[in-house]
């Protein structure tokens, strides 16, 4: 069972029949010594640097609202009566610290390393080698 999102960040895994638990990034980054990245946001080249800039535009104004991006999410549920599963600090926590929201040479390296050596086991092998070179 692969557990993400917020039943993650509060899994308990004492309370649950499965006696392995495995962070996928933090194996990723001892098997390798390379961060894995979850996700990205990704155009092709012919968009040029005005989707770039849009995106990177999003990601600098999400990142600077993100406590008021967490007290909306705590009020929603307050108001609907479901209840997060995570409290706020958890949050606060996660989303400042674990999450990164910029792609540098070393993540840019273990995707490159994720797609050649696994990512080639699932997928056509010549749209790995287009994805793996930017084109």
């Amino acid at each position: 069972m692969v557990v993400i999102g917020d039943r993650a960040l509060a899994f308990e895994p004492e309370r649950q029949i499965w006696n392995v638990r495995v962070d996928l990034g933090q194996w990723w980054c001892e098997k390798t010594g390379l961060p894995f990245v979850f996700a990205a946001w990704i155009g092709l080249k012919s968009f040029g640097k005005v989707l770039e800039e849009k995106l990177n535009t999003a990601r600098d104004r999400g990142i600077v609202a993100l406590g008021m991006i967490i007290q909306e999410k705590l009020e929603i549920a307050q108001k609907t009566g479901k209840p997060l599963l995570v409290g706020e600090f958890v949050l606060h926590d996660y989303f400042r610290n674990a999450v990164h929201y910029t792609i540098g040479p070393k993540e840019r390296e273990g995707m490159d390393l994720f797609v050649s050596q696994f990512a080639s086991r699932f997928v056509c092998p010549v749209a790995v080698k287009k994805i793996a070179l930017g084109d």
